[in-house]
């Protein structure tokens, strides 16, 4: 395992910083609790950059929010240092001394997200059959790769009995840990929908297995044939010739079926068919992951977990379990790593979770007892935590014109969605039901573009709405072009102010996704602690942070591994 660590740390200081430290805790004396602190400290100080939307801007007055003595050095930025202060790249001397600190703290908070893996280091093999990779984007290609090999190295040292992929969605992780590496896999997601879409998946991957199984064995037809879609048959009839030149010919005749002959015959070739796949299958054992339409708690207790599998397939052995997820959302990397953790037989965890915002009820429940009680994330700080900073806008492209004409652009469709927010909720209240995102950018030219998109838009989910059976905005008019061009024309000149908070929200969005993952690093390694304390001996319990997709292409890329071994040596006393 400790080659494997090194492989993916490229050589790093994981021995003593097993959870990707910045820079700037990479001292002997700098302890992950003290990191988690610090974090804390500059949450709390800058929490009015997350308490407002900036959909809200202009309706609760957020520029003045803004402490006074930044407003004239930000606004005179030009748009290329804009860009470049999405990722903390511009500060200047001129600057007063507490914008400078905001965003100089705000870097050397940010856990990091550069793959420490040597590039040349990752096999990232093409997928061994078409159907494994069917719906996939680029984006996903990249992340299904990269984890299947991550969790394929762990396995084959840990050598669990079952991997179990949480939150499997449509098995696209699960299916080539099955088919193309050769584990044994269960998949456990908690939507009907998603488990029957990884079913579907799966019967196309066995027919491709097969198909080519069978054209490897050159598997060939009945001398029977058909012809104008089963509507004929061609037979082979011998023919002797006569006796003393024993002859014999083979003559071609044409029969013209009814159409029940048409069925019948139809039926048997789709019956030999399967009958052929079926044997097939069982030749080449392709009996593929098990998936489950479950959930998992974090109240369960002891071997729960266990007894969930079980349910479902009991012919597997579950003495050692590696439990995987990939983009678990919300709480479920939380209850994922507590089952881990309470489990004995769960030896191996790998993790990247997402979408921290997902929660039931207004506040994050944070799993350590080091994050607990310093910060209170609601939905909004949550939702901040999920958005990256500069990548949206493609500052590391090599293209720099390209990145700067990115960034203009999303920053003028931010403003113009804000104009159009500002007016419905003016009209509707804050808790409307439209949706106006993702107007496309042929409509996005102008204002007055985007407006008539998004007008139009609103109108069909009206009727929408109406014809379901009325809604709270059945007895409202929509608001006309000339009153949205009205609402443009008397903020068109704060479109910077916008962009700027959006800017300085990005530079706390990565603090606050760092607070998260470490709450979970910190909940496994006082978990260790604790073992250690009760039982006298020291744990092998051992917990990483590690990143493995490149952030422009996958920027929630921070993978949990944790790892349990039986207890050795005794501690000293």
């Amino acid at each position: 395992m400790d080659e494997l660590l090194d492989d993916y740390l490229n050589g790093g200081s994981y021995t003593q910083k097993h959870w990707n430290a910045p820079d700037a805790f990479l001292k002997e004396d700098d302890t992950p609790v003290h990191y988690i602190q610090q974090l804390a400290l500059f949450i709390n100080q800058y929490s009015w950059l997350y308490r407002e939307r900036t959909i809200d801007f202009f309706l609760n007055d957020v520029w003045s929010l803004v402490p006074v003595e930044w407003h004239e050095p930000l606004l005179s930025m030009t748009d290329t240092e804009c860009l470049w202060f999405a990722s903390a790249d511009v500060v200047k001397d001129t600057w007063p001394q507490s914008l400078r600190t905001f965003v100089t703290e705000a870097k050397r908070l940010w856990m990091p997200k550069t793959v420490k893996r040597d590039e040349q280091r990752w096999k990232m093999p093409d997928f061994a059959l078409p159907s494994l990779k069917l719906k996939m984007s680029e984006k996903k290609i990249h992340e299904i790769k990269r984890m299947a090999e991550l969790v394929d190295s762990v396995a084959i040292i840990m050598k669990p009995d079952e991997i179990v992929d949480i939150g499997s969605g449509e098995g696209y992780l699960t299916q080539v840990l099955s088919h193309q590496y050769h584990h044994s896999l269960t998949a456990i997601d908690c939507s009907e929908s998603f488990i029957g879409g990884a079913i579907k998946r799966q019967n196309q991957i066995e027919v491709e297995r097969v198909s080519a199984r069978m054209k490897a064995l050159n598997v060939v037809s009945s001398t029977t044939t058909t012809n104008n879609n089963n509507k004929d048959v061609v037979q082979e009839e011998i023919v002797e010739g006569d006796d003393e030149t024993t002859t014999i010919t083979k003559k071609k005749i044409k029969i013209r079926l009814t159409p029940e002959q048409q069925q019948e015959l139809a039926d048997r070739k789709k019956m030999e068919k399967l009958e052929k796949r079926k044997a097939l299958l069982d030749e080449m054992d392709i009996s593929g992951p098990k998936m489950c339409v479950a959930m998992i708690s974090p109240e369960m207790k002891n071997d729960d977990f266990i007894n969930l599998l079980a349910k479902h397939d009991s012919s597997k052995q579950y003495q050692s379990i590696m439990m995987i997820g990939l983009h678990t959302c919300g709480t479920l990397a939380s209850t994922m790593i507590a089952n881990y953790v309470q489990c004995n037989r769960v030896n191996c965890l790998v993790d990247v979770g997402c979408c921290y915002y997902r929660i039931p009820g207004h506040s994050y429940q944070f799993l350590s007892e080091s994050a607990r009680g310093l910060v209170e994330l609601g939905p909004a700080a949550l939702k901040l935590s999920c958005e990256a900073s500069d990548f949206s806008y493609g500052t590391r492209s090599d293209d720099q014109l390209y990145s700067l004409n990115e960034f203009k652009y999303s920053m003028k469709v931010h403003f113009f969605r804000v104009i159009f927010e500002t007016a419905l909720i003016r009209l509707y209240g804050a808790d409307h039901s439209f949706t106006i995102r993702c107007i496309s950018r042929a409509n996005s030219a102008t204002f007055e573009l985007y407006a008539q998109s998004a007008l139009k838009r609103m109108t069909s989910q009206l009727d929408k709405q109406r014809k379901d059976g009325g809604g709270v905005h059945d007895n409202r008019s929509l608001p006309t072009l000339d009153q949205l061009m009205e609402i443009y024309h008397q903020y068109e000149n704060d479109q910077k102010k916008i962009s700027l908070f959006l800017l300085l929200r990005g530079l706390i969005a990565p603090v606050l996704e760092s607070y998260i993952v470490m709450d979970r690093w910190l909940f496994l390694d006082e978990s260790r602690q604790h073992t250690e304390k009760v039982t006298g001996q020291t744990s092998t319990l051992r917990s990483f942070i590690v990143p493995i997709f490149e952030e422009t292409i996958s920027p929630r890329n921070y993978a949990i591994l944790s790892f349990k071994q039986p207890l050795t040596k005794q501690m000293p006393q």
